[in-house]
Parts: C-alpha cells; sequence; structure tokens
C-alpha cells in the first residue's frame, strides 16, 4: 500500500530532523536495527509503501502514524458489500466472481509495470 500524504510528511519530519543533527543516519540504524542504507531511501522518501521499517524510524522519533486499520476494515467491507450484493448465491457465478476479480488484479499488475515510476 502507498504511503498516504500524511505518512510522506512524517517522513519528511524525519528528514528534516536528521538535517538538524537531531539524529544521524547511523545513529538512526543503529537503535532501531534498520541498516543505514534503508534509512537513507526511506528519509530520502524513496519508498512504494510504508514498510515495518519505515515505521521503526517513526516509532523511534516518537512520531504517531496514524492507523489504517479502520480504513482498511471499511473497504474490506465495503468490497465483501459489493461482491455479495453482485453474487446470484449459485457456486457457477461465485467462480465466476473470483476469476473477474482475479482478471482485474491481473490487469492492474500489467498496467503499473508498464508505467513509468510504477505510476
Amino acid at each position: 500500500m502507498k504511503p498516504t500524504t500524511e505518512e510522506l510528511l512524517l517522513l519528511r519530519s524525519l528528514a528534516d530532523m536528521v538535517r538538524s543533527k537531531e539524529a544521524t543516519q547511523e545513529q538512526i540504524a543503529s537503535e532501531t536495527g534498520v541498516h543505514q542504507s534503508q534509512v537513507s531511501r526511506i528519509l530520502s522518501g524513496q519508498i512504494r509503501r510504508m514498510s515495518p521499517n519505515a515505521l521503526m524510524i517513526c516509532k523511534y522519533a516518537k512520531l504517531s502514524v496514524p492507523s489504517r486499520s479502520t480504513q482498511s476494515h471499511d473497504y474490506r467491507n465495503m468490497l465483501t458489500d459489493a461482491v455479495l450484493r453482485a453474487w446470484d448465491g449459485t457456486p457457477q457465478h461465485a467462480r465466476a466472481l473470483c476469476l473477474a476479480l482475479e482478471a482485474l488484479r491481473e490487469v492492474q499488475t500489467s498496467f503499473q509495470q508498464r508505467e513509468p515510476n510504477g505510476r
């Protein structure tokens, strides 16, 4: 899952902390157990998602990270409801819906691989 704008702002705050010499990348790496090269990559914003390493660095800096669990749960319920509304109740239609969803995932993956910068 891509980082939200709020999460990217958190990472920018972390980078500012390093620039202001409150901590070095080496200190962060040592205290979090995240490799220094990963610390550098995360602080420069070169991430595709909010990884466990990025979360560890935020925790180290005592920055609260907004929870996605509620949002993910809401989307899960919304998707479940949509699928159940579309389903006619038969096993054949259930298989057809599953195949359609899998095909959509393949199209999305293929599309993302063709776009520059994964966008």
